[in-house]
């Protein structure tokens, strides 16, 4: 997971589905030297440089779209979930790979202090043979920025949380193992849990087993239901509304 901290607000949660221009819009110009493409999806935006490709925008907005509206019904599932996303100013930023990230001076910009970005590189996007990488951070950005102030008892990036304790139980089981040194358990391993245990429901990691066989033992929603059931009972309880539903974007 990796989340940077960069712009100022987005527009309202009832907005319609994606903003399908490539430009900036005129309230984030100030942004026109490092980042020249931009995506919506219910006023939750995707920034990206003109290294990266527009179908590999198009297809993070895609993935945006599918796991906040899971049902495809035009409306976001959860509400209260995409109003906190915004207030907190969350959204995607791509560069083309991580060397282009890495060298950009937007992090040492004056509008690096006003938003959270999670960052996903154009080069794991997509690609042929590969897990897509964009279904991995978007969900970072929705569960760490939305669900996690929506719901702080249930979902907050905390040890005494729900979350945080079914994080704990998972690890001491063997069932979830992150060894990460700069991964500290709050704020990271909270939230790669709840990245697995999500994605492993709505069966993202059935076909993936062997490869997350040393971070990850409950990867189908079968071995969810028998190891981790108390996690499956908090993330399937209606209220939440959670992407449980396959994510069908095609490249």
């Amino acid at each position: 997971m990796m989340l940077l901290t960069l712009w100022g607000p987005a527009s309202t949660a009832g907005a319609a589905p994606p903003d399908e221009g490539p430009g900036l819009p005129p309230d984030q110009v100030d942004l026109a030297p490092w980042v020249s493409q931009f995506r919506e999806v219910f006023g939750v935006p995707i920034f990206a440089t003109n290294q990266v490709t527009g179908d590999d925008v198009d297809h993070v907005r895609d993935v945006l779209e599918a796991y906040l509206d899971n049902n495809r019904d035009g409306r976001p599932d959860n509400r209260k979930v995409v109003k906190e996303l915004i207030r907190s100013n969350a959204g995607m930023v791509m560069f083309s790979n991580e060397d282009e990230a890495e060298k950009s001076t937007i992090w040492e910009s004056r509008q690096s202090q006003k938003y959270e970005l999670f960052l996903v590189s154009g080069d794991e996007t997509n690609v042929a043979g590969r897990f897509d990488a964009s279904l991995e951070e978007v969900l970072h950005m929705i569960t760490d920025s939305g669900y996690g102030p929506a719901y702080p008892s249930a979902f907050g990036a905390k040890r005494k949380s729900q979350l945080g304790r079914l994080t704990s139980a998972a690890v001491r089981r063997g069932d979830f193992v992150y060894d990460d040194p700069s991964c500290d358990f709050s704020s990271c391993m909270t939230q790669e849990y709840f990245y697995w245990s999500v994605t492993s429901l709505n069966g993202l990691q059935e076909d993936r087993c062997e490869e997350i066989s040393d971070e990850w033992r409950n990867c189908t929603p079968e071995l969810m239901r028998l190891n981790d059931p108390k996690m499956v009972a908090l993330i399937t309880k209606k209220r939440y509304r959670m992407p449980l539903r396959p994510i069908d974007v095609q490249p």
